[in-house]
């Protein structure tokens, strides 16, 4: 098997984890909102595509916003160009191939055969490496990172 592995940007998602094991996205659900933890999805499907944000939750809701309105570059929203800051916006294409906008309108290609975006990517693709999948990647993450929690969302791209 190709183990090619690929892990996040540490200054953009400091929160969150997101696994892509080649076959399903999985995320963790904590939200923290000042000293309070919340939950909520961080990941979604649109159309043939599966989407994630690791980072700052508005900012990355607004990324989702922009690539579902068809990624116009010169509509790309302000609130994310800072490179230290924002959201990355994960976009799993119909064939698997894994693509990561970051501080600019424009993508590039994951190559890898296992991702994990956030602070718990690294937990997650040791998981991933072991042989287990996108959800136990997530689930593991949660148990030792203390920016990652709740139970796990996972969505599997659909056969082609």
């Amino acid at each position: 098997a190709d183990h090619r592995l690929c892990g996040a940007q540490k200054g953009r998602n400091r929160m969150t984890v997101i696994a892509w094991d080649g076959k399903t996205l999985a995320a963790d659900r904590l939200m923290l909102s000042g000293d309070t933890r919340q939950y909520t999805t961080k990941i979604q499907r649109h159309g043939g595509h599966l989407l994630g944000t690791p980072g700052t939750l508005t900012v990355g809701q607004e990324m989702a916003h922009w690539w579902k309105d068809g990624a116009e570059p010169s509509k790309y929203p302000a609130s994310n160009r800072n490179p230290n800051e924002g959201a990355s916006l994960i976009v799993v294409h119909p064939g698997g191939r894994v693509f990561k906008y970051e501080s600019s309108p424009f993508a590039f290609e994951v190559d890898a055969t296992q991702c994990a975006f956030g602070s718990g990517d690294a937990v997650a693709l040791a998981v991933m490496a072991l042989g287990y999948t996108a959800f136990q990647a997530v689930q593991s993450a949660n148990l030792f990172v203390s920016t990652c929690g709740g139970a796990v969302d996972s969505l599997e791209l659909a056969a082609e």
